[in-house]
């Protein structure tokens, strides 16, 4: 953390005192272990400083507003306010990453939920779908974050043919918001513990209205609705002012979302396959993959006393599809379980409505 200042430290005091401190004593956010009683800061702060010439005021600042911003992490942000407003607007209103993968997959990746963010992602679905012949969708939301609950909304809304009540941000139930016609492709959407605000929300509301499988790990719990309040330095200071929940009364703050099917991998692990989904294989790796992909080529029978119904893939000659598997194996283990889901839902499909 770069060094504050004394007017710093005092404007984010009396700002936490405003605002933090009535939401804890009305709604506490979490709940928190009684605090024995401790000596006054301005009578500790005097005593090193006469003691201890070597640390500086300035230290003593530090450390003081690093405290504060630790014990309260989750209710307290302080930003750097680099971007001007609509510069910032306009890096936010855009999708992080989007490719086709496994041939007919239409991948995005969200860094931050803003305003705008529906048309854009609305725009791209529907090329994948014209131009590349896309058959399932994968909504990466790991590590991302934002706190516009009302686009929330209107993402949710771009796969329902009706406005039914997803989230509630402190004024009530908010239903989404529907623009016809609803995107009808099969939905995946991962997640972990790194994702955060109005992105986990967003998690949220698709598994309650059972429109995406949700892949990956808890989410981190952070959704709350976020007062900023520009501070002298330039800095911002993001403060907790309300809970979020779902419709149901289900609560995301405190709790997160859970997943559907939960892929067990460290977080390490997940930033290095999150940087490169295609990465090297190691030995036990590439035995892994190979065994997954092999059971995906199996063929499928369901012999019954009405006859046979079969499932086929083509499967190319054993040198060609070591080679083919290796290059384009997706070894990051969240994504490609959503990749075989969405794989297999595509088959059965198929196949059942022959």
């Amino acid at each position: 953390m770069e060094n504050i200042k004394l007017p710093v430290l005092l404007s984010c005091l009396s700002v936490i005192c405003a605002c933090v401190l009535p939401l804890s004593a009305q709604e506490p956010v979490e709940s928190r272990e009684p605090v024995a009683s401790l000596p006054d800061y301005g009578e500790i702060f005097e005593i090193i400083s006469n003691q201890l010439p070597s640390i500086s005021e300035q230290d003593l600042q530090h450390a003081a507003l690093q405290g504060i911003l630790t014990e309260f992490q989750s209710q307290i942000e302080l930003e750097s306010n680099s971007l001007k407003e609509g510069e910032e607007q306009d890096k936010q209103a855009s999708i992080a990453k989007m490719e086709l993968i496994a041939e007919k997959i239409a991948y995005f990746r969200l860094h931050l939920i803003s305003k705008g963010l529906e048309s854009i992602l609305r725009e791209k679905i529907e090329s994948f779908r014209i131009e590349n012949g896309a058959e399932g969708i994968v909504l990466d939301l790991r590590y991302a974050d934002g706190s516009d609950y009302g686009e929330v909304l209107r993402l949710a809304g771009l796969f329902l043919n009706d406005a039914v009540a997803l989230l509630d941000w402190g004024s009530g139930s908010q239903k989404a918001v529907v623009a016809s016609p609803s995107i009808q492709l099969p939905l995946v959407v991962l997640i972990n513990e790194s994702t955060k605000g109005a992105a986990e929300a967003l998690a949220g509301a698709l598994k309650l209205i059972e429109k995406a499988a949700i892949i990956g790990r808890p989410t981190s719990g952070l959704a709350m609705l976020r007062k900023r309040i520009p501070l002298e330095s330039g800095h911002v200071l993001s403060i907790a002012t309300g809970k979020v929940q779902l419709a149901d009364g289900t609560p995301i703050t405190g709790k997160g979302v859970g997943p559907d099917i939960e892929v067990d991998i460290s977080p390490t692990e997940q930033a290095a396959y999150f940087d490169d989904p295609y990465g090297e294989l190691t030995s036990k790796e590439k035995e892994s993959n190979t065994e997954r992909l092999n059971e995906a080529t199996l063929m499928r029978r369901q012999n019954d006393s009405n006859g046979t119904v079969e499932i086929e893939i083509n499967v190319p000659p054993e040198g060609e599809q070591e080679s083919n598997s290796q290059q384009n194996a997706i070894v990051d283990p969240i994504l490609a379980r959503g990749v075989d889901l969405l794989k297999g839902w595509t088959i059965f499909n198929r196949q059942w409505n022959r």
